[in-house]
């Protein structure tokens, strides 16, 4: 009888041990998957099984939640049965903002969360809210920092699945609205180091309004996107970059031609939003709208009757 060879087993606790130790020197995630994912993964712990859907009462509309999570970004859109949180602030801004909002809708599990790219004033909150509610998958831009905020994000990412999406991916969350992946590029196009121009860029439709979130897109980022041919007439802007004036450029605007911007914005010690961004703003006839003014922001359409606004303030 032929002898069965012995597997070697390498202990869990090793596995996360390597894990930390890849995040903490930086790792970058390689892409090059197929319909538009990138084909590594982070090495995964213990697997939760998924919760139930919750219902979403959405009425078949699309609410895009800009969450006012001082300076950083989070965006949460609820529509038909599915929700999506995009960043979820810095850590202290999860337990206050974040996870208050999503309890208020009584969800139980999330259709995916993106970690738009790696500073701490966007992926900070997501341990917080992945101990309180899973999500189906987390999209990541695939570069990761040497951080204990990035650490402490991937290690809690793990666990639920991580996926890299490239641009040209779009998926549709039942009937109530889409996503469309516009950047980053397979292979990415800029510096490992550029996190911001790296960064994960969606566009959400609902019908003929379209949301643009650029998270902290900067100009190299911008002009690869007209360059593209991507996110013109954009019904709504998420301002990149809290307002930098590195950002929101006017050959952008010209291109995107949005109706309103929103700029994610608290105190900060950046000039942030800067005057040059909001001259470009108002000399493109953009209606503004702030979080560090109006509070957390809510954007509601049925895709064919135009958008309501309504804020925490």
């Amino acid at each position: 009888m032929a002898r069965r060879r012995a597997r070697t087993r390498i202990p869990f606790s090793l596995l996360i041990l390597l894990l930390s130790a890849c995040v903490l020197a930086g790792c970058a995630i390689p892409a090059n998957g197929p319909d538009g994912w990138g084909d590594a993964a982070l090495p995964r712990g213990p697997q939760v099984p998924p919760a139930p859907p919750a219902a979403a009462p959405s009425g078949g509309n699309l609410t895009v939640v800009f969450i006012n999570v001082g300076q950083g970004d989070s965006t949460l859109l609820v529509g038909g049965n599915a929700s999506v949180l995009v960043d979820a602030g810095k850590a202290s801004a999860a337990r206050e903002a974040v996870l208050l909002e999503i309890s208020a809708r009584n969800m139980s599990v999330l259709a995916a969360a993106v970690a738009t790219h790696a500073d701490a004033d966007h992926i900070g909150g997501f341990p917080a809210v992945f101990s309180r509610i899973n999500a189906s998958s987390v999209w990541d831009s695939g570069l990761g920092k040497g951080t204990g905020a990035y650490s402490d994000y991937s290690l809690a990412a793990a666990r639920l699945g991580v996926r890299y999406p490239k641009r040209g991916l779009s998926e549709s969350f039942g009937d109530g609205f889409s996503l469309e992946v516009l950047n980053p590029t397979d292979p990415h196009q800029f510096p490992a180091d550029d996190y911001n121009n790296n960064g994960i860029v969606l566009l959400a439709r609902k019908g003929a309004y379209s949301f643009l979130l650029t998270a902290d897109c900067e100009a190299e980022c911008e002009d690869s996107l007209v360059q593209a041919g991507l996110g013109q007439n954009s019904t709504v802007l998420k301002v990149g970059h809290h307002g930098s004036k590195y950002s929101t450029g006017a050959s952008f605007l010209a291109w995107v031609r949005p109706e309103y911007g929103v700029i994610s914005v608290g105190q900060n010690s950046y000039n942030h939003p800067a005057p040059e961004a909001l001259g470009r703003l108002s000399a493109a006839g953009v209606e503004v709208l702030r979080t560090d003014e109006r509070g957390t922001i809510y954007a509601t359409t049925d895709g064919k009757n135009g958008i309501s606004w309504s804020s925490s303030r």
